[in-house]
């Protein structure tokens, strides 16, 4: 924990959102607000703290969710449903565990990344905060590493790995100095956008494969 800094950081980062509609496909807003939320709590990790504490306040089936949980559908009798955010949060801590932030490296504009040592591996959590998406071409010293979006889904990275508002993970046994020296080293290439581009994510971006309906 960084000196000074509280253990604790709480967050009502959450919002009143639509019911789990027929035939259950997740709406947008849950996918924007699953990113927003993973962000907050990467960052409240790197930057020392221990607990990321995000909860829910609901006083009845239709109450405020905090981005945690949606009203289900007739299928299974309007039953709450999990929502994203969860799943990501989950993703992130099985990842991360406790490991400390070890480097914040520079990767190039508009992308934010910190690097975590996990002992015997290291693990960057790395996204496009500003600009259209683009892509990431691993240099050769990550040939052996292991990427994740940010549902903990694997992604091959033979095309290239996607940078956009959605967070990625890289997993790799370099050592730490190594590890920043490959991520800087990585070239990045302006990626195909659609006119459904909006703050660094598209339509065809694959980090919502695991999310679509």
């Amino acid at each position: 924990r960084a000196a000074g800094v509280a253990g604790w950081a709480q967050t009502e980062a959450g919002a009143c959102s639509p019911h789990h509609l027929l035939p259950g496909p997740v709406d947008r807003f849950a996918l924007n607000q699953a990113h927003v939320d993973l962000r907050n709590m990467i960052i409240a990790w790197a930057k020392g703290l221990d607990h990321y504490s995000h909860f829910m306040l609901a006083t009845g089936r239709s109450g405020v969710d905090w981005n945690l949980t949606a009203l289900g559908n007739g299928d299974n009798g309007f039953e709450d449903l999990p929502k994203p955010a969860l799943y990501a949060f989950r993703a992130c801590a099985d990842l991360l565990g406790e490991a400390p932030c070890v480097a914040e490296p520079d990767i190039g504009t508009g992308v934010k990344g910190y690097v975590f040592d996990g002992g015997e591996t290291r693990v960057a959590a790395i996204w496009q905060w500003n600009g259209a998406p683009r892509t990431l071409r691993p240099a050769a010293p990550l040939a052996s590493a292991r990427w994740h979006d940010m549902m903990g889904g694997v992604r091959e990275p033979a095309d290239g790995i996607r940078l956009s508002l959605f967070p990625v993970y890289c997993v790799s046994r370099l050592p730490t100095a190594d590890f920043v020296r490959a991520l800087r080293a990585s070239p990045r290439e302006a990626g195909r956008t659609s006119s459904a581009a909006q703050e660094g994510q598209d339509a065809s971006d694959p980090n919502l494969n695991l999310l679509a309906p």
